[in-house]
């Protein structure tokens, strides 16, 4: 029996508009926490009052310890950097600090001004039958950098709750007039987690070699992050947390997180996106991301139909294209928004999937 050919490619199609000329500097404070922590409720009204006083260039996430929230990219963290809990890193310039000391923290780095790099998203792409995550981010550079730089990501849950001690949150304010947390019992039952990390894209200090070692400002990258979000988390409480950072040595002074983004802009689609190749239909398949032009060089002959479809599913082109084998020839999507397009082309001899 034949089987239907089916060649897919992700299409990043990027803007020409002029960018920002500068980087606004965004913090990301990694609170380091428990369910177990007696003192960790203090740390998160405390993280909630710095991200609702600076809502535009603060991201905030729990990084779990030793609970029912924790995994095994962050408890490496809280190994490198945490002596107690609850600590908090801010942008990682340096080992985690007491809770006292991370709204001034902050406010010094937003007062040294821009960063070199802008962090944003192209598009988070979630298939909920398969439970397949697709995270496209994007690093636009303002400034030059060099050494060892690195895209990393983390997928962050809200509202979790759970029962017994790996979720009812210990609480020492239970008896501490004017607390936020005064009379709310010790533990607290039923407690509502917010914010809590529950992977690094890139593993804890990002993915190697996803950027390159010279960086020119004006310089656009873009990096694919894909995940399988396990049937226990709620996936209608999912954000996504991008970053860029700079890695110079092996200390926790050395590790700094240069810019961040946060988006829970999650588009939900129904196929597949990121299926390995089975063989190689295409020998060049170029500039990917593009501004609109896109340069296909076959590795089969014959007459194919090719179809373009938006990240919702919605056909933006389709025509039939005659492939030779080694003679190039290009397809234009400038006149369409910048996002993610799936260019499909098949006839009726074999199935290829590629990215």
């Amino acid at each position: 029996m034949k089987k239907q050919l089916l060649f897919i490619l992700s299409i990043i199609l990027i803007g020409t508009s002029l960018m920002a000329q500068s980087s606004p500097a965004k913090v990301l404070i990694e609170e380091h926490t428990g369910a177990w922590c007696g003192y960790c409720p203090d740390g998160h009204v405390i993280l909630d009052q710095l991200l609702a006083n600076n809502p535009t260039n603060t991201i905030g996430v729990m990084v779990h310890n030793g609970d029912g929230m924790d995994f095994g990219y962050g408890n490496s963290l809280s190994a490198f950097y945490v002596t107690g809990f609850p600590q908090g890193t801010i942008n990682r310039r340096s080992a985690a600090i007491s809770r006292n000391l991370w709204v001034s923290s902050t406010a010094n780095i937003l007062a040294q001004g821009p960063t070199s790099v802008t962090v944003s998203f192209d598009s988070v792409l979630y298939n909920p039958s398969l439970r397949k995550l697709n995270v496209y981010m994007k690093a636009y550079f303002t400034g030059n950098e060099a050494g060892d730089i690195r895209f990393n990501g983390i997928l962050v849950e809200d509202a979790i709750t759970g029962t017994g001690p790996n979720y009812d949150q210990s609480n020492y304010f239970n008896t501490t007039s004017n607390h936020p947390m005064y009379g709310l019992g010790n533990p607290i039952v039923g407690y509502v987690h917010d914010k809590v990390a529950r992977t690094y894209f890139g593993g804890p200090f990002g993915t190697l070699n996803s950027l390159p070692t010279t960086i020119t400002a004006g310089s656009t990258y873009i990096k694919h992050y894909t995940f399988t979000v396990p049937a226990t988390y709620d996936d209608t409480e999912l954000s996504v947390i991008g970053m860029v950072s700079r890695v110079a040595g092996a200390t926790t002074d050395d590790r700094e997180i240069i810019n961040s983004e946060v988006t829970s802009a999650i588009t939900i689609i129904n196929y597949a996106v990121g299926m390995e190749e089975d063989e190689a239909t295409f020998n060049a398949i170029y500039p990917n991301p593009t501004q609109g032009i896109v340069n296909i060089t076959p590795a089969v002959s014959g007459k194919q139909q090719l179809s373009v479809t938006n990240i919702l599913g919605e056909l933006v082109m389709s025509k039939e294209v005659n492939l030779v084998s080694g003679s190039p020839f290009s397809i234009d999507i400038t006149a369409q928004p910048v996002g993610i397009y799936l260019l499909r082309i098949g006839n009726s001899s074999e199935r290829i999937i590629k990215e």
